[in-house]
């Protein structure tokens, strides 16, 4: 090889390391956005599922004060708006489990739907038993 063909190639390769590394760093960038949004758009939902379920949690929230005498049939429906947003932008186990709470609200069904929007933003999965993750509420 000459001369002029190592540096050619050099920066051949110089060029085309620059455009992948530009290339992967966006990527990066957008899956740590998207992942932002994802849970920013979670943390509401479970919001309005923990009020759905005792309207008394919504006196522990930043809740808008216009909606303040809503009823926990009010924070239920939110969380269907939110079900037909994530139809957008949330996988299969996810929604499922949304469904599943929309269906039937209760504390395991939260725990499990909340469980899911984990391993979807994270992608753990936990070993701790429903029973595990409940917690226990004086009367």
């Amino acid at each position: 090889m000459d001369f002029t063909t190592i540096i050619t190639t050099f920066g051949l390769g110089g060029i085309l390391g620059i455009l992948v590394k530009h290339w992967l760093d966006n990527k990066k960038d957008l899956t740590i956005k998207l992942n932002q949004i994802n849970e920013d758009k979670y943390r509401t939902i479970l919001i309005h599922m923990s009020c759905s379920l005792d309207y008394e949690n919504r006196k522990y929230f930043s809740i808008q004060k216009d909606f303040e005498t809503s009823s926990k049939d009010y924070y239920l429906n939110c969380v269907k708006e939110y079900y037909y947003q994530s139809i957008l932008y949330s996988p299969d186990f996810v929604l499922i489990e949304l469904k599943k709470f929309i269906k039937n609200p209760n504390k395991e069904n939260f725990i499990c739907t909340a469980r899911a929007m984990r391993r979807d933003l994270w992608g753990k999965k936990t070993k701790l038993k429903l029973e595990e993750l409940f917690i226990e509420t004086r009367e």
